[in-house]
This record gives C-alpha cells, sequence and structure tokens, in this order.
C-alpha cells in the first residue's frame, strides 16, 4: 500500500473515529468537502500546509498518519529495555550451561582415558 493509500484510508478513519463528518472537517482546515473527500480517498496528495493542518488537528504525528505507525513512546522504550535485559539474561544463562556442559564432557573424556588406560 502507498504511502498516499494509508494516508487516506488514516484520514478516514480519524474522522470517523471522532464522529465527525467532511464537512466538520473540512470546516475546521479550512478546506471544501470536495477537497476533503479527495484526500479520503487518495484522488489528491495534501500540500505540506494542509498536512500539517491536519496533524495538528487529529493530534497525531506524520509517522502515525502517513507511515501507520503507533507513535514512539517512552512505555514503549521501557518494553524494549526489559526485553532487552531478558535476552540477555538468558544469554548469560546460555554461556553458563555451554560451560557447564564443556566441563562435564571433559570430565567424562579424562575418565573414559582413565578406564581406557587402566584396562
Amino acid at each position: 500500500m502507498s504511502e498516499i493509500q494509508i494516508f487516506s484510508r488514516k484520514l478516514k478513519s480519524l474522522r470517523e473515529e471522532m464522529g465527525l463528518n467532511q464537512s466538520q472537517v473540512a470546516k475546521e482546515l479550512g478546506l471544501s468537502t470536495s477537497a476533503l473527500g479527495m484526500l479520503e480517498t487518495a484522488k489528491r496528495a495534501p500540500s505540506f500546509e494542509v498536512l500539517n493542518k491536519i496533524l495538528s488537528f487529529y493530534n497525531v504525528t506524520y509517522e502515525e498518519l502517513v507511515l501507520d505507525r503507533k507513535p514512539h513512546t517512552q512505555e514503549s522504550d521501557v518494553k524494549y529495555i526489559k526485553v532487552l535485559e531478558r535476552l540477555n539474561e538468558l544469554s548469560q544463562q546460555n554461556m553458563e550451561l555451554q560451560q557447564k556442559l564443556t566441563m562435564y564432557e571433559r570430565s567424562e573424556k579424562e575418565k573414559a582415558q582413565e578406564k581406557a588406560e587402566k584396562l
């Protein structure tokens, strides 16, 4: 899906979520209803000025509206850091287990060699 299609779909969705009709939003943005309709159906791309008005009106970021990404939040950073910390813990545990396994294998190999020498 192209950026203009994502933008159009999201623009219409935001308007509907707020329970507004095209006339109400068009008036707030200083557009005609038909101009807003063309934006919502990907028949027209917004000017930089109109895009900024839309972002301000809906209180969304460019990433949310055009790229359909969730906003970057401190909460998402905390979750990401916790995941990284857990992965680090698992990596440490994995390394410890590998070391123990290596030591066990060496010990068993030495025992087998001692038995072979006694025979």
